[in-house]
């Protein structure tokens, strides 16, 4: 189970390890907020707004991935001109999403993603 302090270790691991980082949030697949660190210059809609969207997304993925055979989600990168988000499953109900500047590395975010939740599977 992730709690509360499983998510400010998620958020403070991606900002130290990868430049470019604009918000960090954890949300529940129901599509409700669990946490949510905007950073300092916070842009887009509020955490309500955030949690539904991903829920949506990822569920639709869920889905297509199902329909393609082609099993679990890793990971859904959407991105845009200013800005990319990609949004990756920590559990059942969780789903991590990070919000960066439309030119970092994914290569490395991947890396730093999947070590930081491996890291979180491992206490929750």
């Amino acid at each position: 189970m992730i709690v509360r302090q499983h998510a400010l270790q998620i958020a403070a691991s991606v900002r130290r390890d990868m430049d470019g980082i604009r918000r960090v949030s954890v949300v529940r697949t129901d599509g409700r907020p669990f946490f949510d660190d905007p950073g300092d210059d916070p842009a887009g809609e509020g955490p309500d707004a955030v949690a539904a969207a991903v829920a949506g997304t990822v569920s639709y993925a869920r889905r297509t991935g199902t329909a393609l055979a082609t099993g679990a989600i890793d990971a859904i990168t959407v991105r845009g001109r200013e800005a990319t988000v990609v949004a990756q499953p920590l559990d059942d109900l969780h789903v991590l999403v990070v919000t960066c500047a439309p030119d970092v590395n994914l290569v490395l975010l991947g890396r730093v993603l999947a070590r930081v939740t491996a890291t979180v599977g491992a206490s929750a």
